[in-house]
């Protein structure tokens, strides 16, 4: 097998990369920088595809603008319920890592049934479900709130446009609950890097 020498370019925009360097003749494993973004590139076929991405064996942070919530709601009964705010939109390509991140500032509780539920959803449709997180009773005062909710969890990708969301339920159907949505609630996706082991 003969190396082979992949040189390092800048260009100024995607277009002008596209131009010079397609993605079906450059050399496999070549970067660049294209300086309007100030992103770095590199070609490879871990997708299963030839795709320009960044580097392959990094963490690429943030998927998309996380949600901020600044609105409540209430009325959250026992019918699964997506969160005002808690929404956004986030690309897939094969075989990432993503952390999906999640916060609720208060959960307010006028009444307590089985259990409640915290659902973490996304996919195509908006319904897979990435995460549920449950409090039974024996966890929730009779009357009163539950503070600062955080949901973390992983998913390893498949190329797909996620609608991502929180939903809230309690399982009785004389429940109420109520979310208070502040400056610090939040949705947020960020690439943690590839879905199987770096090679070391």
């Amino acid at each position: 097998m003969t190396a082979q020498r992949v040189p390092f370019l800048s260009f100024a925009t995607v277009a002008e990369r596209d131009a010079y360097w397609p993605a079906a003749t450059a050399p496999l494993g070549a970067q660049c920088v294209t300086l309007d973004t100030h992103a770095q590139w590199e070609l490879n076929d871990q997708t299963g595809a030839r795709k320009w991405t960044p580097p392959w064996n990094i963490s690429w942070g943030s998927v998309t603008t996380p949600a901020v919530v600044t609105a409540g709601q209430s009325g959250i009964g026992n019918a699964m319920t997506a969160l005002t705010g808690y929404a956004l939109t986030a690309v897939a390509v094969n075989n990432r890592r993503w952390r999906i991140s999640t916060y609720i500032p208060r959960i307010g509780i006028a009444a307590v049934g089985s259990e409640i539920l915290i659902n973490v959803q996304g996919g195509v449709t908006g319904t897979s479900l990435f995460c549920q997180t449950r409090f039974n009773v024996a966890q929730v005062p009779s009357a009163g709130s539950i503070p600062g909710v955080y949901i973390e969890t992983q998913y390893a990708t498949v190329a797909s446009t996620h609608l991502m969301s929180v939903a809230l339920q309690c399982t009785a159907s004389t429940a109420s609950l109520s979310y208070v949505g502040l400056s610090s609630g939040f949705l947020s996706v960020e690439d943690i890097g590839p879905s199987t082991p770096v090679p070391v």
